[in-house]
């Protein structure tokens, strides 16, 4: 491939990286401050266990959805930082890895819960579809990124 080319591929691969990294941002925002809210659009109704000490139990598991994405957008971010200043970049190839992994474990979760157990909402869908995108391009960078040859200058 061509100098240029491999330029151009790799920076649409770091960009497919930054892109993901800030959608983890995103979710953890939507999750941590709006959780409820967050939780009833994707998966089902939030289960109604009153106020305050009561409805804390509920939210740990969108708190804890939250948390997870902070670490591994917040780990994505300083390793696309990295990346750009010593031309590594097989360590942002298994990051991109491991995002097509919770893409298609959030796929398949949403799956399981709207064809076996039957909750779902309107969104149920789209979430799923947007899962399997990411994971398809997520794993097409990832394989470029870390099969690329890095020229100097790129």
């Amino acid at each position: 491939m061509s100098k240029t080319g491999n330029k151009v591929l790799v920076s649409l691969s770091m960009l497919v990286a930054l892109v993901y990294s800030i959608t983890k941002f995103e979710a953890v925002y939507e999750f941590w401050f709006h959780g409820p809210e967050k939780w009833a659009k994707l998966f089902r109704p939030f289960p109604d266990w009153g106020t305050f000490t009561e409805a804390y139990g509920a939210l740990l598991a969108a708190k804890w959805i939250g948390t997870r994405n902070m670490w591994y957008g917040g780990l994505l971010l300083a390793l696309f930082f990295f990346t750009l200043l010593f031309k590594k970049y097989k360590f942002v190839a298994f990051l991109l890895f491991e995002g097509v992994f919770i893409e298609l474990l959030d796929f398949f979760w949403l799956a399981n819960g709207k064809y076996r157990w039957g909750w779902s909402t309107p969104n149920t869908e789209g979430a799923m579809l947007t899962a399997l995108i990411w994971a398809v391009v997520l794993l097409a960078s990832g394989l470029y990124l870390f099969r690329v040859k890095p020229y100097r200058d790129t």
